[in-house]
Parts: C-alpha cells; sequence; structure tokens
C-alpha cells in the first residue's frame, strides 16, 4: 500500500454513534476534573492564609502582654528601691535587704506583764534587739504607746512623777539580746505606780516608761518565791489589790475576763493563798514532761509557759514532742490588778494544781476552781 492509499484508508474512518457519545463523556469529564481541582487549590490557599493569620495575630498579642509585665516589673521593681532610700533617708542608715522579726515575742507565762517590741519596727527589719535591757536580776522592756494608753499612762512623762535613781544601765551584760545603745541611761522610779514594776528610763535626755518583763532565773526554768513578786509590785497587803480578772485560755487574741472579783472577802482570800508560794519550777517541769499512758491524749510540743522569746533567745530548751499530754490544758490567766491601774498576770493550770510555777495546796486550788474554766 503507498501513501496515498493509507491516507485514502484512513479519511474513510469514521466513528459510529457509542464512540461519539464515549468521546464526548470523556471530554466533558476532563473539563469538570479540571474546574474541582482548581477550586480545592484555592480553598487550600484561603485556608493556609487564615491560619497564618491568627498565628501572627496570637504571637503580636503575646509579645505586647510579655512585655508590658516587664514594663510592670520594672515599675514595681524602681518603687521598691525609692521607698528603700526614702526609709534610709528617714531613718538614717542602709536600707535592708532582707527582713526578718527576730526580736522576742511577747511572754505570755510569766508573772508579769506582757513583753513590749518596738512599734515603727525600723530595727526589727535587720533583726536588732532594742529597748530591752537587764537590772537586778529582772528583765525590762519599753512600754509601747498602745500599752501606755491601757495603763492610762502619758506618753509625755511629767517631771514631777520622776523619783529617784534606781541605777544606771551597765555594759557587760553575758546576754546577746539586751540593747546595748542604753548602756549609760539612768532609770528612775515611777511615782504613779509606786513600785519598779515600772521605771523611768532616761536616754540621751529622752524619757521613755518600761515595765518589767520576767526575772532572768524564769527564763532559765527556774523561778523567784511568790515574796519577790510581791516586793517588786509593792504588794503589801490585800489593800492594795482593786480586783482580780480571770480567763481560760481561748485563744492569744481573746483576753476578756469572764469572772472578775471585787468581793474584799476573796480578795484577801487569793492574797493569803499566793503570798507564801515557794519555787516549784523543778516539780513543774518533772509533771510537765511526765510521759503519758493515753495515746489519744493531746501533744503539747512547747508549753505555752514558755513563751516563744525564751525557746529562741533566752535559751530555755524546748519541750520534746508528746511528753506534756494533757498537763497544761484548761489553763486560765489571772490578772491580779493594783489601784496604780498596772496589773500583774500569771497563769493557772488545774490539771497539775500549779499556778505559773508553784505547787498549790489542794485548799488554794479549789477555791480557783470556783472560778476557773
Amino acid at each position: 500500500m503507498n501513501k496515498n492509499e493509507l491516507i485514502e484508508s484512513i479519511d474513510k474512518v469514521v466513528p459510529n454513534d457509542v464512540q461519539k457519545q464515549r468521546m464526548l463523556r470523556h471530554v466533558l469529564k476532563n473539563k469538570t476534573m479540571g474546574l474541582k481541582n482548581k477550586i480545592t487549590i484555592k480553598r487550600t490557599i484561603l485556608a493556609c492564609t487564615g491560619l497564618a493569620l491568627v498565628i501572627m495575630t496570637a504571637w503580636i498579642f503575646t509579645n505586647f502582654k510579655n512585655t508590658q509585665n516587664l514594663n510592670t516589673a520594672d515599675n514595681r521593681d524602681s518603687s521598691t528601691v525609692q521607698d528603700q532610700k526614702e526609709q534610709q533617708n528617714a531613718i538614717g542608715q542602709k536600707a535592708p535587704q532582707n527582713q526578718t522579726d527576730d526580736l522576742p515575742a511577747k511572754d505570755s507565762g510569766t508573772q508579769g506583764n506582757e513583753a513590749e517590741t518596738p512599734e515603727d519596727g525600723t530595727d526589727m527589719a535587720i533583726g536588732k534587739i532594742v529597748n530591752v535591757f537587764v537590772f537586778s536580776g529582772r528583765e525590762y522592756r519599753i512600754l509601747s504607746q498602745d500599752s501606755l494608753k491601757t495603763f492610762g499612762f502619758s506618753e509625755m512623762i511629767d517631771k514631777k512623777d520622776i523619783g529617784s535613781l534606781i541605777t544606771t544601765i551597765k555594759s557587760g551584760s553575758n546576754r546577746t539580746y539586751d540593747d546595748k545603745s542604753l548602756v549609760g541611761s539612768k532609770v528612775y522610779e515611777y511615782k504613779p505606780v509606786g513600785s519598779q514594776a515600772v521605771v523611768v528610763v532616761n536616754q540621751k535626755g529622752k524619757n521613755e516608761l518600761y515595765m518589767f518583763s520576767s526575772f532572768i532565773s524564769y527564763q532559765q526554768n527556774q523561778d523567784e518565791d511568790a515574796s519577790e513578786y510581791l516586793k517588786l509590785y509593792n504588794i503589801k497587803s490585800e489593800q492594795d489589790i482593786s480586783k482580780i480578772e480571770i480567763n481560760s485560755f481561748a485563744g492569744p487574741e481573746e483576753r476578756d475576763p469572764n469572772k472578775t472579783i471585787e468581793d474584799r472577802d476573796l480578795i484577801a482570800k487569793y492574797y493569803k493563798g499566793y503570798k507564801n508560794l515557794k519555787n516549784s519550777s523543778d516539780e513543774y517541769f518533772k509533771q510537765l514532761y511526765k510521759p503519758s499512758q493515753d495515746n489519744s491524749l493531746p501533744k503539747v510540743d512547747v508549753p505555752p509557759d514558755y513563751g516563744d522569746n525564751q525557746t529562741e533567745i533566752q535559751g530555755v530548751a524546748p519541750a520534746s514532742p508528746g511528753m506534756a499530754s494533757d498537763a497544761l490544758n484548761n489553763s486560765s490567766w489571772i490578772r491580779v490588778y493594783l489601784k496604780s491601774g498596772i496589773y500583774m498576770e500569771t497563769t493557772y493550770y488545774p490539771n497539775i494544781q500549779f499556778l505559773s510555777r508553784y505547787k498549790l495546796t489542794n485548799e488554794f486550788s479549789t477555791f480557783l476552781n470556783t472560778f476557773c474554766g
């Protein structure tokens, strides 16, 4: 077959109707698939674009917040530094980097009054003990403004209320927490009180009131006889007592009395039972640490008779856990008020029949039980 015959035979080839329909469907199918592919690609591009916008927006917002927090922290740090500089200028000392409260806590167990600490906190911030001195085996601490109001004392001491010179505060104390800046200060009687329970300390021309806190023997796990407390407060008879307040210990902030004794016969009976009491500290601690036979009884780690300041500063060994059993439960505080307005406070422990560290007779304990609890 020559070339012309081949071409002529090809030209005579004509598709039938079935073949035409098949070719048409094939062309239409390819066109539709191309359109669908184009739509899918467009949707994918739009989705990716939207996701990119969301990620970018979140990134911008996060960086903005971080920048704002950093600026706030910088401002706060700047304010802290400025406050410390202002404190330094105000009190004349370098602002501390770490503030601690190392001053002795208030003594809740001694026979006396609540120990006082400075109200302005200036020296408390650097752990320096101030406004404490020791004289004749007794510790004294400054009276705060709140205590001055409680006892009705004026912050400005009138010269006519200053009595005779008692002593000059000396150096050489073997105690590490009394205020060395008080060395050389004069100590005078305070006439409105009429005893050495409250004294006037003249430091560099400034007069301030200090109150007896505790005997040193008490801080060393001993105590003085009751007669020494009566002598300190100048209580010579029941006539020097104006009233007696009693309340059970419900918590450190609950100090309102639930019993007040003003009957003169009852006051006389209390004075008679108290005045001859002797130091029984050794027996007190034996009772305190007597092993409990009942494991269900509440345990006391550190007796309230110690006070936090004795344990941490004054060298009194803390109690061992689980040994005090219920010896100190059901206790009550007793305040003996004098006509001058001050009071002598002590603690009654009915479970072991002790008043502070004094062992009581059955008669005196029975008398106190009628008011306590």
